[in-house]
């Protein structure tokens, strides 16, 4: 149980550093040169994410490979490669300067028809009728999962629309209510969990660490918007200047919660929560199903990269709809 949470306590101390030196590296590269107009829209972030994202898809292929499936795994490596790293090129205007052209989502469309008219190039090359149908979706099974989900971090924070370092912020409040929910549900379920939530999938999930983890996650929001509050209101003036003030670094972390409010933080953790959940789930139903307990051994006593980001995969892609398209806060 420590050891696990212990993981969780070092994974969101990574995650936070990771999102103060993206932010620092943009603000601190004049936005008129070529390296400039890049980091504006992010650096350590795309790239980590990008890392990651690659990480998990060799998980994910050496599972499909214990099953017996045979993906077309080049190209899905590259097609989760351009998935993740174009929302960044775009938004820096490498992939060309139309207001169409910056926006990353136009894209993610480009590559997932060329991957899918390269995905039957491949098939049909060779020719192998059998289990066609099989190997096809073990393909795009890699590429939807382990690109276009993730994708979505670097839409957050690269996003030319989604001003300053809102996106960045954006992304670690996600981590934060996804982890939250987590290390919440672990700790509830491992002390009063008695009722199994669906042991086929999952042993160690319970109803009531499923609804602690929820919990959890809406405590954290709920905090964290009165915390924008109390800056908004004790710091006043010096929140909102210019430099680099303890009080307006605070409130813009907790910023796009405050501006949604108790009850909209309430219900976007606890919508994220429940998706992490299902992303949790789903992991568990590939690994079961290819008789493996952990995707890797790359964290002892934890597991692989694709343990660590199976939930926020499947929460990212929410957490943009909500934020962008519902509520407009970003």
């Amino acid at each position: 149980m420590l050891q696990r949470v212990v993981y969780g306590a070092v994974a969101i101390i990574v995650i936070v550093t990771i999102v103060m030196a993206d932010v620092l590296v943009a603000n601190t590269h004049p936005e008129n040169t070529l390296l400039g107009s890049l980091f504006l829209r992010g650096s350590l972030i795309p790239l980590a994410f990008t890392i990651l994202a690659l990480a998990g898809a060799r998980e994910l292929h050496v599972l499909l490979r214990i099953r017996g499936h045979r993906p077309h795994a080049v190209l899905a490596y590259a097609t989760i490669g351009l998935l993740m790293l174009s929302p960044w090129f775009s938004a820096a205007g490498f992939l060309g300067d139309r207001s169409d052209q910056i926006e990353g989502m136009r894209w993610q469309l480009v590559w997932l028809g060329v991957g899918v008219i390269s995905t039957a190039l491949l098939q049909v090359l060779r020719r192998q009728p059998r289990e066609a149908l099989r190997d096809v979706g073990a393909t795009w099974l890699m590429i939807l999962y382990l690109g276009f989900l993730p994708s979505f971090a670097n839409q957050i924070r690269c996003g030319r629309d989604i001003p300053g370092d809102d996106g960045a912020w954006a992304i670690l409040i996600i981590i934060l209510i996804v982890k939250f929910s987590d290390i919440g549900g672990y700790l509830v379920g491992f002390t009063v969990g008695r009722h199994k939530l669906i042991p086929g999938l999952s042993a160690g999930k319970s109803v009531e660490g499923t609804l602690g983890g929820i919990a959890a996650s809406v405590g954290l929001a709920v905090g964290l918007v009165a915390v924008a509050h109390t800056m908004e209101a004790v710091a006043g003036p010096a929140a909102s200047s210019d430099g680099g003030e303890i009080p307006k670094l605070i409130l813009d972390m907790t910023g796009m919660l405050g501006r949604l409010g108790y009850i909209g933080a309430a219900v976007f953790a606890a919508i994220l929560a429940t998706v992490a959940l299902l992303g949790d789930l789903f992991e568990s139903s590939l690994k079961r199903d290819a008789n493996r307990k952990d995707s890797a051994a790359v964290i002892p006593g934890y597991g692989g990269i694709l343990d660590l980001t199976d939930s926020p995969w499947t929460a990212l892609p929410v957490a943009w709809f909500l934020l962008t398209e519902v509520w407009g806060v970003l």
